[in-house]
């Protein structure tokens, strides 16, 4: 079967589309940090860590598959989680305290499943938006969708 060209104009839309959704995964990330001590904000921040860290990867490769993007994204998360387990993150937070915002403090294994989720719901949402996005494209055109 016969693929469609990849259009000239979609990668560069996409691209900014993902960057658009990161910089806002990130202040919303950062938002969270003013209400931490309120209920559900830690989970929330876990999650938008993971979305950030999928969107990280797809803005540096779009052209891989969204599985792909969402598992690089997904296991970096967890490394840096499981790393926790480690003094390497507080002795680096120690010295750069901003640092603590992307390695944390403390492991928890909680943390781990709700990376694991979080990441895994932003691949399937890439690998929809990307269907739907090829979808319209090949209207019209002779090809399948």
């Amino acid at each position: 079967m016969e693929h469609p060209p990849e259009s000239p104009v979609r990668a560069p839309r996409r691209r900014a589309a993902v960057a658009v959704g990161l910089v806002a995964v990130i202040a919303a990330g950062l938002a969270l940090q003013l209400v931490r001590h309120l209920p559900g904000a830690d989970v929330a921040g876990t999650a938008a860590y993971a979305v950030a860290a999928v969107l990280a990867v797809t803005l540096v490769r779009p052209r891989c598959p969204a599985w792909a993007v969402a598992a690089a994204g997904t296991g970096a998360v967890c490394a840096v989680e499981v790393a926790q387990l480690t003094p390497l993150p507080g002795a680096i937070s120690e010295a750069f305290p901003a640092a603590r915002l992307l390695l944390g403090a403390n492991f928890d294994p909680v943390d781990l499943a709700v990376l694991a989720v979080a990441g895994g719901l932003t691949g399937l949402l890439l690998a929809g938006a990307r269907r739907a996005t090829l979808n319209r494209d090949l209207r019209g055109t002779g090809f399948p969708n």
